[in-house]
């Protein structure tokens, strides 16, 4: 032997079987489609989690409080709408009924429509006026194109709508004036 010769020993058959086991035994989570596997689960099961707290509302803004209705006291009767609207413009003359809704339940078969020839014309009315509901009547009417029409409801003299709960409680006065289309 030479001093340029490195004197090696051959490996035992324990060594080497012992190698290729710690070969063998590295965990499939250390290698690379290992992680990946890891990292995608992790991310799933955060995809999840976001999905159910959005499904019940965690990242929602919260929800506008629903405004609580002014209750009209029932010392107080008045018209709240009408159909065609106050001050409309443009109503289809086709329009066959005026509807006056109440703040509270109204006395059915009574009534007092004002005419007011200074603010407007008075439809043609076409039949007696009747009450689908509680709070509504409805006026068969018909109009012309291009007139503007006032409608009083009730006045200082003339006061028949009047409260279902009672009969002293009569409807403020009230004017619808609009306008159809020519």
């Amino acid at each position: 032997m030479t001093d340029n010769d490195v004197e090696k020993e051959a490996p035992t058959p324990n060594e080497n079987a012992s190698d290729n086991e710690a070969k063998k035994k590295k965990s499939f989570w250390a290698t690379l489609p290992g992680i990946l596997a890891g990292i995608a689960g992790v991310f799933t099961a955060i995809g999840g989690l976001i999905t159910v707290l959005v499904t019940i509302g965690v990242f929602s803004p919260p929800p506008e409080p629903t405004p609580t209705p002014t209750p009209v006291p029932l010392t107080e009767l008045r018209v709240i709408s009408t159909v065609p609207g106050l001050g409309a413009t443009d109503v289809d003359p086709a329009l066959e009924e005026i509807v006056i809704t109440f703040s509270q339940p109204v006395m059915k078969g009574r009534y007092s429509f004002i005419i007011h020839p200074d603010l407007g014309e008075y439809p043609e009315v076409t039949g007696d006026p009747f009450f689908p509901g509680l709070q509504t009547c409805t006026l068969p009417v018909k109009l012309e194109p291009g007139k503007t029409y006032a409608i009083g409801i009730n006045s200082p003299d003339h006061k028949n709508f009047v409260s279902l709960a009672d009969e002293t409680l009569s409807a403020e006065p009230y004017i619808l004036i609009f306008s159809t289309a020519p």
